[in-house]
């Protein structure tokens, strides 16, 4: 407790020492509420090393970086166990060159926590900075292995694999992210750059000019989002707001695991007031009003994301899925079939729609059709289950076992799904 409260009386200095030497007032206002959070966080949560990571985290975002490493040291001093710490130190040691220490700080973190994401991806950049690809291979397979597919560490090994003129180990690499990430302009490129090296001028000029269509989108996109972002003209105050917003709503954590869910709403409505054009903060209000049953709150936020972001699929999935539950189904049915217009190739709003029409009982041949373009598109346990009820509330009901069957092979462990098969086979087999 005497080291939490020393902390807090060396930020709480600082930050009264900021506000008496700045003229603005908004400045004044955010840094005395800066103020009040730190003594909150550090007050509920003595014992806890936690409030004192996300004040290094709101340093950072700050760009006080001194300031952020000696908050973090003081939590090592601490707790001397904390790998994500360990990981955060070596993320700022990496952005300012100082590969040595990144790859020491990030050696620590994985024998502390070998399970915890991307280290392995991190110490591979460090090490292929200093032309240690080797390592940087090993642990890049490493990976892959812990956190499944992901185009970005593909995209790593595919570099390291060119370095050590691996090229059709490479060739796998750039393939893979292509079936991940349809017509991305890196692995385009690295694919160039992998048959170019192998003599293949035919493929080499294809996947170039491939990268070439692919870098002129993604440079139309970027600038779209700089003139969007331009339109807002930024400020400190704006910018100090905005870490001040993430810090509420990282702090959310901490209490939501305490089952604290007044302070994580005034939490979540601080982000949306310091932050109120964040998709990310509106998000993570309107889970928490769906979450606590407040589901015309969240339908509201969900409304207001809308407006934010049109083109969010899983925004209006949710809208679909928040009219559902208030139980107005024109509106989610209208919501959903918009969903499928956006976004035709995924799976989700045939799963939903199918699952309304199954749940209130009409359109039960439609909602079959939508079952089964989602087992089409997504050949899970989950859509085949929701075709084998389709199929048996229409009467087919052999379809119906074989969709069953599928989905207790694909999960055995599921009783709901065994005991739906048990019953339809049982009715199928009654005189």
């Amino acid at each position: 407790m005497r080291f939490i409260l020393a902390v807090l009386s060396v930020l709480l200095v600082g930050t009264l020492a900021q506000t008496e030497s700045t003229e603005d007032p908004q400045l004044k206002a955010l840094r005395i509420k800066e103020q009040q959070l730190t003594q909150r966080l550090l007050s509920d949560f003595p014992e806890s090393e936690n409030p004192l990571v996300l004040l290094g985290d709101f340093y950072q975002h700050r760009g006080q970086t001194d300031q952020a490493l000696k908050v973090w040291q003081q939590v090592l001093e601490k707790n001397a166990q904390r790998a994500d710490v360990y990981d955060r130190m070596a993320k700022v040691a990496f952005a300012t060159d100082d590969y040595e220490t990144s790859i020491r700080l990030w050696r620590t973190a994985l024998q502390i926590n070998p399970s915890l994401p991307n280290l392995n991806n991190n110490l591979a950049r460090s090490l292929m900075q200093l032309g240690q690809y080797r390592e940087a291979q090993q642990l890049l397979e490493k990976e892959i292995l812990l956190s499944g597919d992901n185009a970005g560490n593909y995209l790593l090994l595919g570099a390291v694999h060119l370095e050590l003129r691996q090229y059709e180990d490479g060739e796998r690499c750039y393939q893979k992210m292509l079936e991940l990430e349809p017509n991305n302009p890196h692995a385009c490129y690295g694919l160039y750059q992998v048959y170019s090296r192998l003599k293949d001028r035919e493929k080499a000029a294809a996947y170039l000019k491939q990268f070439q269509q692919g870098k002129s989108q993604w440079r139309e996109t970027k600038k779209e989002t700089v003139v969007r972002n331009l339109s807002q003209p930024d400020s400190e105050v704006n910018f100090y707001a905005r870490c001040l917003a993430k810090l509420c709503s990282d702090a959310c954590r901490l209490y939501q695991a305490k089952d604290d869910y007044q302070a994580t709403e005034w939490l979540l409505k601080q982000s949306i007031e310091l932050d109120p054009n964040s998709v990310a903060h509106r998000y993570a209000l309107m889970s928490f009003h769906a979450d606590a049953g407040h589901v015309q709150e969240a339908l509201d936020e969900c409304r207001i994301i809308k407006r934010l972001d049109p083109n969010n699929i899983s925004c209006q999935l949710n809208l679909g899925l928040l009219a559902a539950r208030l139980g107005q189904f024109e509106q989610a049915e209208k919501a959903l079939h918009k969903a499928i217009t956006m976004a035709p190739t995924q799976a989700a709003g045939y799963r939903e729609l199918a699952q309304l029409y199954l749940r209130a009982k009409t359109k039960q041949l439609e909602a079959r059709d939508l079952a089964a373009q989602a087992v089409k598109l997504q050949p899970a346990a989950p859509h085949y289950f929701l075709l084998g009820w389709a199929c048996d509330v229409t009467g087919d009901r052999a379809r119906a076992i074989e969709a069953l069957q599928r989905a207790v092979a694909l999960d055995p462990n599921n009783q709901a799904y065994q005991q739906v098969l048990q019953r339809i086979t049982a009715e199928g087999k009654r005189p």
